[in-house]
């Protein structure tokens, strides 16, 4: 599986077969863990990840601290999320249905 045949079955809202989306839900994390732990182990900039090909869609929240959204009906709570859902909508698929009840 790959990520433009996860996104069109599960577009149409289709069941995934288990252990083939488990498969690659494992090599998915697994590489998602070999990523962090490489840019995590020192600091870079935006344009040095995209250079080695991570998707970077930097916001810089001036004047802010670690924690803030905890407000969540401040405007500016509200902006950020709607760019971190935005984000997720764009990796996997705007058109994602949920699953079957």
């Amino acid at each position: 599986m790959d990520i433009a045949t996860y996104r069109e079955i599960a577009g149409r809202g289709e069941l995934l077969d288990a252990d083939e989306l488990q498969a690659w839900m494992r090599e998915q994390a697994t590489e998602a863990q070999r990523i962090t732990a490489e840019i995590n182990g020192s600091f870079h900039t935006p344009e040095e990840l995209r250079a080695q090909g991570v998707a970077v869609d930097f916001a810089d929240t001036v004047g802010t601290m670690h924690g803030y959204d905890i407000a969540r009906r401040s405007p500016f709570t509200r902006e950020a999320l709607r760019r971190r859902v935005g984000a997720l909508r764009a990796a996997f698929g705007s058109d994602m249905k949920a699953p079957p009840a």
